[in-house]
């Protein structure tokens, strides 16, 4: 497969299927992971240009009815996206960072997979490896999904999770904006 370049006049887009083409070409290789690489470095372009959005205020579900709740509909941030991968991404994309190459140690590509947020901060670009459940959890509401088919995936991802303390903490973290009941 030849690669070819974006069809938009906006540069940004070059790279938007550049993840696919290395899916491709590094099938079955041991540079395979740099398929995946190339998905997180996207997300972190997408997320820079992405729209703002003010922070969810969880006083907002007070006018929610406990009856409710298990169709809220919460939205993520659209300067937020999340990558996954079987191999160790972000671990990889930190070592590969001027600021830190010099000091990284060696990675295993066996060292497990990653799941990682990607959310463009006031500041900063925050990229941060989440547990399954909280992973799927966030995926879920990027889908559109219920709280409570949220929660049923985030269960299925870790039977353990506390996913009361899991929600607590993906509203902590900033990555809702608002909600709606179905």
């Amino acid at each position: 497969m030849l690669f070819r370049s974006s069809r938009s006049g906006n540069l940004h887009f070059v790279g938007e299927r550049f993840a696919a083409f290395l899916d491709d070409a590094m099938r079955g290789t041991r540079h395979e992971y740099f398929a995946d690489v190339a998905r997180l470095e996207w997300a972190y372009q997408e997320v820079l240009v992405a729209a703002d959005h003010p922070s969810f205020e969880i006083s907002a579900l007070s006018s929610v009815s406990p009856d409710d709740y298990g169709s809220l509909i919460f939205r993520v941030h659209p300067a937020l996206r999340l990558v996954e991968s079987r191999y160790p991404v972000l671990a990889i994309w930190k070592a590969n960072q001027a600021e830190t190459a010099a000091t990284t140690p060696s990675i295993s590509l066996d060292a497990g997979a990653s799941r990682v947020l990607i959310v463009r901060r006031e500041d900063h670009v925050e990229l941060r490896e989440l547990g399954a459940a909280e992973f799927a959890l966030l995926t879920a509401f990027a889908r559109g999904a219920t709280l409570g088919d949220a929660f049923e995936q985030a269960a299925r991802a870790d039977e353990g999770a506390d996913l009361a303390s899991l929600l607590g903490h993906i509203v902590k973290l900033q990555t809702l904006v608002d909600f709606e009941t179905r």
